[in-house]
Protein backbone atom coordinates (compact mmCIF):
# COMPACT_ATOMS: atom_id res chain seq x y z
CA UNK A 1 0.00 0.00 0.00
CA UNK A 2 1.47 3.26 -0.82
CA UNK A 3 2.03 6.06 1.97
CA UNK A 4 2.09 9.72 2.84
CA UNK A 5 4.85 11.13 4.79
CA UNK A 6 3.52 14.09 7.62
CA UNK A 7 5.98 15.59 9.90
CA UNK A 8 4.41 15.53 13.71
CA UNK A 9 6.49 16.97 16.14
CA UNK A 10 9.26 16.61 14.50
CA UNK A 11 8.79 12.68 13.49
CA UNK A 12 8.26 11.84 9.78
CA UNK A 13 5.00 9.45 10.17
CA UNK A 14 3.42 7.67 7.37
CA UNK A 15 -0.20 7.69 6.42
CA UNK A 16 -1.58 5.32 4.34
CA UNK A 17 -3.01 7.04 0.97
CA UNK A 18 -6.51 5.58 1.30
CA UNK A 19 -6.75 7.27 5.01
CA UNK A 20 -5.41 10.72 3.48
CA UNK A 21 -8.54 10.14 0.72
CA UNK A 22 -11.28 9.53 3.28
CA UNK A 23 -9.45 12.86 5.14
CA UNK A 24 -9.43 15.19 2.01
CA UNK A 25 -12.75 14.55 1.07
CA UNK A 26 -13.51 15.86 4.37
CA UNK A 27 -11.65 18.86 3.69
CA UNK A 28 -12.37 19.75 1.03
CA UNK A 29 -14.23 23.41 1.99
CA UNK A 30 -11.07 24.27 3.60
CA UNK A 31 -8.17 24.82 1.57
CA UNK A 32 -4.22 23.25 2.71
CA UNK A 33 -2.15 24.83 0.03
CA UNK A 34 0.84 23.70 0.75
CA UNK A 35 3.33 22.05 3.21
CA UNK A 36 1.66 22.94 6.94
CA UNK A 37 -1.03 24.67 5.71
CA UNK A 38 0.11 28.24 4.70
CA UNK A 39 3.07 30.13 4.74
CA UNK A 40 3.56 30.32 8.53
CA UNK A 41 3.54 26.84 8.75
CA UNK A 42 1.60 26.43 11.59
CA UNK A 43 0.42 23.14 10.69
CA UNK A 44 -3.32 24.17 11.66
CA UNK A 45 -6.32 25.06 9.71
CA UNK A 46 -9.21 26.72 10.57
CA UNK A 47 -11.64 23.62 9.35
CA UNK A 48 -13.72 21.89 12.13
CA UNK A 49 -15.58 19.50 9.53
CA UNK A 50 -13.79 16.56 11.78
CA UNK A 51 -14.69 16.77 15.49
CA UNK A 52 -12.65 15.23 17.90
CA UNK A 53 -15.62 12.91 18.65
CA UNK A 54 -15.83 11.71 14.99
CA UNK A 55 -12.94 10.85 14.69
CA UNK A 56 -13.50 7.33 15.06
CA UNK A 57 -16.16 6.91 12.53
CA UNK A 58 -13.76 8.15 9.91
CA UNK A 59 -14.08 5.56 6.57
CA UNK A 60 -12.29 5.73 3.22
CA UNK A 61 -14.08 7.66 0.64
CA UNK A 62 -11.75 7.23 -2.21
CA UNK A 63 -8.17 6.30 -3.31
CA UNK A 64 -5.87 7.55 -5.81
CA UNK A 65 -2.98 5.23 -7.56
CA UNK A 66 0.54 6.34 -8.52
CA UNK A 67 2.82 5.01 -10.55
CA UNK A 68 5.56 5.10 -7.62
CA UNK A 69 5.90 5.29 -3.47
CA UNK A 70 4.18 8.49 -2.55
CA UNK A 71 6.19 10.47 0.14
CA UNK A 72 4.83 14.13 0.10
CA UNK A 73 2.14 15.62 1.58
CA UNK A 74 -0.52 16.23 -0.36
CA UNK A 75 -2.01 20.46 -1.10
CA UNK A 76 -5.81 20.83 -1.38
CA UNK A 77 -6.79 24.42 -2.98
CA UNK A 78 -10.01 24.92 -4.73
CA UNK A 79 -11.15 21.76 -4.93
CA UNK A 80 -8.32 20.11 -6.57
CA UNK A 81 -5.51 17.62 -4.29
CA UNK A 82 -2.02 17.41 -5.82
CA UNK A 83 0.50 15.02 -4.52
CA UNK A 84 3.85 14.05 -5.87
CA UNK A 85 5.16 10.31 -6.66
CA UNK A 86 8.27 8.85 -6.96
CA UNK A 87 7.58 8.13 -11.02
CA UNK A 88 8.77 11.71 -10.86
CA UNK A 89 5.49 13.15 -11.62
CA UNK A 90 3.34 15.81 -9.71
CA UNK A 91 -0.21 14.42 -9.80
CA UNK A 92 -4.32 16.13 -8.97
CA UNK A 93 -6.87 14.74 -8.28
CA UNK A 94 -10.89 15.70 -7.57
CA UNK A 95 -11.04 16.62 -3.90
CA UNK A 96 -14.36 15.28 -3.29
CA UNK A 97 -13.85 12.05 -5.43
CA UNK A 98 -16.02 12.94 -8.15
CA UNK A 99 -14.64 14.04 -11.31
CA UNK A 100 -12.58 10.95 -12.79
CA UNK A 101 -13.66 8.48 -10.19
CA UNK A 102 -15.41 5.35 -10.09
CA UNK A 103 -18.22 3.96 -7.52
CA UNK A 104 -18.18 1.98 -5.29
CA UNK A 105 -15.68 1.41 -4.25
CA UNK A 106 -14.46 4.77 -5.22
CA UNK A 107 -10.89 4.83 -7.18
CA UNK A 108 -9.55 7.73 -8.81
CA UNK A 109 -7.90 8.73 -11.94
CA UNK A 110 -5.84 12.22 -11.90
CA UNK A 111 -7.23 15.04 -13.53
CA UNK A 112 -3.83 15.97 -14.57
CA UNK A 113 -0.26 14.93 -14.28
CA UNK A 114 2.98 17.26 -14.61
CA UNK A 115 6.47 15.84 -15.38
CA UNK A 116 9.65 16.52 -13.13
CA UNK A 117 13.04 14.80 -14.36
CA UNK A 118 12.94 12.90 -11.21
CA UNK A 119 11.07 11.99 -7.94
CA UNK A 120 8.43 14.26 -6.82
CA UNK A 121 9.29 13.70 -2.49
CA UNK A 122 8.48 17.46 -2.04
CA UNK A 123 4.94 18.97 -1.15
CA UNK A 124 3.51 20.85 -3.88
CA UNK A 125 3.03 24.63 -2.71
CA UNK A 126 -0.28 26.37 -4.56
CA UNK A 127 0.23 29.98 -5.11
CA UNK A 128 -0.25 32.86 -7.31
CA UNK A 129 -1.80 30.48 -9.80
CA UNK A 130 0.73 28.31 -10.31
CA UNK A 131 1.63 24.39 -8.47
CA UNK A 132 5.35 24.37 -7.05
CA UNK A 133 7.10 21.21 -6.46
CA UNK A 134 11.11 20.32 -6.28
CA UNK A 135 12.20 17.09 -7.61
CA UNK A 136 15.50 14.90 -7.31
CA UNK A 137 16.92 16.19 -10.12
CA UNK A 138 17.46 19.40 -8.17
CA UNK A 139 14.73 21.36 -10.13
CA UNK A 140 11.91 23.42 -9.10
CA UNK A 141 8.82 23.16 -11.30
CA UNK A 142 6.07 25.98 -11.45
CA UNK A 143 3.66 24.11 -13.19
CA UNK A 144 0.90 27.54 -14.88
CA UNK A 145 -2.22 27.12 -16.77
CA UNK A 146 -1.33 27.21 -20.16
CA UNK A 147 -1.91 30.64 -22.52
CA UNK A 148 -2.94 29.35 -25.98
CA UNK A 149 -6.05 30.63 -26.80
CA UNK A 150 -8.62 28.42 -29.13
CA UNK A 151 -9.39 28.83 -32.62
CA UNK A 152 -13.10 29.21 -34.01
CA UNK A 153 -14.74 30.43 -37.20
CA UNK A 154 -17.98 30.84 -38.37
CA UNK A 155 -19.34 27.58 -40.90
CA UNK A 156 -22.55 29.13 -41.14
CA UNK A 157 -23.83 31.05 -41.85
CA UNK A 158 -22.02 32.52 -44.85
CA UNK A 159 -20.81 36.04 -45.49
CA UNK A 160 -23.14 38.58 -46.47
CA UNK A 161 -26.41 35.88 -46.13
CA UNK A 162 -29.63 37.01 -45.50
CA UNK A 163 -31.47 35.48 -42.41
CA UNK A 164 -35.02 34.96 -41.58
CA UNK A 165 -37.17 33.78 -38.93
CA UNK A 166 -34.91 30.16 -37.24
CA UNK A 167 -31.93 29.33 -38.15
CA UNK A 168 -29.12 27.26 -38.10
CA UNK A 169 -25.56 28.89 -36.61
CA UNK A 170 -22.30 26.26 -36.66
CA UNK A 171 -18.82 27.14 -35.90
CA UNK A 172 -15.78 25.16 -35.86
CA UNK A 173 -13.70 25.58 -32.53
CA UNK A 174 -9.93 23.64 -31.25
CA UNK A 175 -7.54 24.28 -28.61
CA UNK A 176 -4.59 22.22 -27.63
CA UNK A 177 -6.27 21.16 -24.65
CA UNK A 178 -9.95 20.95 -25.23
CA UNK A 179 -12.74 23.78 -25.65
CA UNK A 180 -15.01 24.72 -22.51
CA UNK A 181 -17.52 26.18 -24.74
CA UNK A 182 -18.06 28.43 -27.20
CA UNK A 183 -20.85 31.92 -27.84
CA UNK A 184 -21.75 33.35 -30.70
CA UNK A 185 -22.21 37.33 -30.71
CA UNK A 186 -23.91 40.25 -32.63
CA UNK A 187 -22.44 43.28 -33.15
CA UNK A 188 -24.51 46.07 -32.64
CA UNK A 189 -22.88 50.02 -33.18
CA UNK A 190 -20.40 49.32 -30.09
CA UNK A 191 -22.44 46.62 -27.99
CA UNK A 192 -21.95 43.02 -28.20
CA UNK A 193 -25.09 40.95 -27.67
CA UNK A 194 -24.62 36.99 -27.29
CA UNK A 195 -26.59 35.04 -29.11
CA UNK A 196 -26.62 32.14 -27.45
CA UNK A 197 -24.04 29.30 -26.71
CA UNK A 198 -23.34 26.15 -29.07
CA UNK A 199 -23.61 22.76 -28.40
CA UNK A 200 -20.72 20.59 -29.17
CA UNK A 201 -21.64 17.42 -31.76
CA UNK A 202 -18.83 15.65 -31.52
CA UNK A 203 -17.02 17.25 -34.51
CA UNK A 204 -15.30 19.66 -33.19
CA UNK A 205 -18.21 21.76 -34.78
CA UNK A 206 -20.63 23.63 -32.13
CA UNK A 207 -24.17 24.61 -33.13
CA UNK A 208 -27.08 26.48 -32.32
CA UNK A 209 -30.46 27.68 -33.24
CA UNK A 210 -31.19 31.30 -33.75
CA UNK A 211 -34.77 33.00 -33.70
CA UNK A 212 -33.75 35.92 -35.76
CA UNK A 213 -37.33 37.49 -34.88
CA UNK A 214 -35.74 38.79 -32.11
CA UNK A 215 -33.24 40.96 -33.39
CA UNK A 216 -34.21 44.05 -35.32
CA UNK A 217 -34.16 43.59 -39.07
CA UNK A 218 -30.30 44.97 -39.95
CA UNK A 219 -26.67 44.53 -40.95
CA UNK A 220 -24.85 43.05 -38.49
CA UNK A 221 -21.30 41.46 -38.06
CA UNK A 222 -21.93 37.58 -36.50
CA UNK A 223 -18.77 35.93 -34.99
CA UNK A 224 -18.06 32.86 -32.68
CA UNK A 225 -16.04 32.93 -29.28
CA UNK A 226 -14.12 30.08 -27.75
CA UNK A 227 -13.21 29.27 -24.60
CA UNK A 228 -10.84 26.96 -22.57
CA UNK A 229 -10.82 25.69 -19.39
CA UNK A 230 -7.53 27.71 -18.45
CA UNK A 231 -9.13 31.01 -19.33
CA UNK A 232 -8.75 31.86 -22.59
CA UNK A 233 -10.46 33.59 -25.51
CA UNK A 234 -10.61 32.60 -28.91
CA UNK A 235 -12.43 34.94 -31.12
CA UNK A 236 -13.29 34.41 -35.16
CA UNK A 237 -13.32 36.87 -38.35
CA UNK A 238 -16.69 38.57 -38.48
CA UNK A 239 -19.24 37.33 -40.73
CA UNK A 240 -21.80 39.86 -42.18
CA UNK A 241 -25.30 38.96 -42.35
CA UNK A 242 -28.59 41.00 -42.71
CA UNK A 243 -31.69 40.01 -40.91
CA UNK A 244 -34.72 40.68 -42.76
CA UNK A 245 -37.74 39.42 -41.27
Amino acid sequence: MKHLAFVHDGQRVRVPLILVAALLLLMASCDWPMFRYGPDHTGSSPDTSISKAAVASLVPDWTATTGSVVRSSPAVANGVVYVGSGDGKLYAFDAAGSTNCTVTPTSCNPLWTGTAGNAVFSSPAVANGRVYVGSDDSKLYAFGLEKIPPETSVVQPANAATLAGTTALDATASDDVSVSKVEFDLTRGTDTTLIGFGSPNGSGHWAYTWDTTTTPNGTYPLNSVAYDRAGNVGRSANVTITIQN
